[in-house]
């Protein structure tokens, strides 16, 4: 749990930096952490397990293989991690320098 952790600590780095707003940042957070995979669940049978397997909380089991529900690879939900935080990154470094620069 403690990647969980650092991931949504460096996304909301990225979230920061592009919207200037803390109020903003915890609100785009907080949706996309807890809202959007609530809605994931309400998708029909293959596609609600295909869409849960990318969402941030149920990406650090697919490391372990402790359950076999979802479809993504260890190494897929390495590379799904990696890349949410550094488009996170880039695009609040971006934003960031294009505004105060």
């Amino acid at each position: 749990m403690v990647a969980t952790g650092v991931i949504a600590a460096l996304i909301a780095l990225g979230l920061g930096l592009l919207l200037c707003s803390m109020t903003g940042t915890l609100v785009t957070l907080g949706a996309a952490l807890l809202v959007i995979p609530i809605f994931a669940h309400f998708l029909p049978l293959p596609l609600g397990e295909r869409v849960a397997s990318f969402m941030p909380s149920n990406l650090p089991p697919q490391l372990t293989r402790m359950n076999d529900a979802y479809v993504l690879p260890p190494i897929g939900a390495v590379l799904v991690m990696l890349s949410r935080v550094a488009l996170s990154l880039v695009a609040g470094v971006a934003g960031f320098k294009r505004r105060d620069a």
